[in-house]
């Protein structure tokens, strides 16, 4: 559903800041990342032709006999093809995004990341349209980074990044990376924006069925919509099927984890998760629609 709409309504950035919270447990502190993913195009464009079926089988054939060098061996009914599309046009306006981004959130630096030593002519387009772009914004550092190292990079020296922008699949992988790295993806929020409109959403997606699974540790922010309004009880389905109240409060002898800073006094929700925090500096009404790219 959310591709779904990224797709529908061309939200082409997506924008995820990875910060060090205090009171989430993570081995490492001081984290300030912001991933910017594009959205529409690469691996996840959702070009894709099943095994088996007439289309594909044609498909093979047509790459194989255009192709001069390299060919797809496996056979036409037990092979699965994906397109991967990447695009001056799109390519262009995630760099400016990232680029303008960095310029009015005081940022110091753009780092690209990409494949382009394997994919020289998706990869290798990215690479070189970032380049490009990147030589109209001189008062921000530019580099780039093979997707491989930068993910051996971000665990061994993050505090070397600032903002990181990537094609689509890099996005979605090295966003889950970065999550680990603040504690989880219950504390990384998500956008997504396009021209005049922005969806917003956790970095682990949808969470179907209500249970709140993969952040055991994360607060919800009240009156956020997705778990009902303040002073609601969250609820999570047990083995039998019965919905069960999962406040601290309502569990004697349950400790509350996180939830009280050193000295005793307790966070309120937002400076857990950040649901307020991660977004100070990002002035929606500047960000994505009135660039004229």
């Amino acid at each position: 559903m959310t591709v779904a709409l990224r797709q529908t309504l061309d939200l082409y950035a997506c924008l995820r800041p990875c910060k060090s919270y205090e009171g989430v447990r993570s081995p490492y502190r001081d984290i300030d990342l912001v991933i910017v993913r594009e959205n529409c195009e690469d691996l996840y464009a959702g070009v894709e032709f099943a095994k088996g079926v007439p289309a594909t089988a044609e498909l093979i054939e047509t790459i194989n006999r255009l192709s001069t060098d390299k060919k797809i061996k496996t056979g036409t009914a037990t092979t699965g093809v994906s397109i991967k599309p990447i695009s001056v046009e799109n390519t262009s306006r995630i760099f400016h995004f990232a680029f303008r981004y960095a310029r009015q959130n005081g940022r110091k630096k753009v780092t690209s990341v990409h494949k382009a030593n394997i994919m020289k002519h998706t990869d290798g387009l990215w690479k070189a349209v970032g380049e490009e772009v990147a030589r109209q914004y001189s008062d921000v550092e530019y580099e780039d980074r093979l997707v491989d190292n930068m993910c051996m990079q971000l665990v061994q020296k993050p505090e070397l990044y600032d903002v990181l922008v990537l094609p689509n699949l890099y996005g979605d992988i090295l966003s889950d990376l970065a999550c680990g790295l603040v504690g989880g993806l219950g504390v990384a929020p998500g956008a997504n924006i396009g021209n005049g409109i922005a969806v917003f959403e956790p970095t682990h997606g949808s969470a179907p069925g209500g249970d709140l699974v993969g952040c055991a540790d994360a607060e919800v922010p009240e009156g956020d919509g997705r778990r009902g309004s303040p002073g609601e009880g969250r609820r999570r389905r047990d083995r039998t099927g019965q919905g069960r109240d999962v406040r601290p409060e309502a569990q004697p002898g349950r400790p509350d984890r996180g939830r009280h800073k050193p000295d005793g006094r307790r966070h309120h929700r937002r400076d857990v998760t950040g649901g307020g925090a991660a977004w100070s500096g990002l002035d929606l009404t500047s960000l994505p629609g009135r660039y004229n790219i």
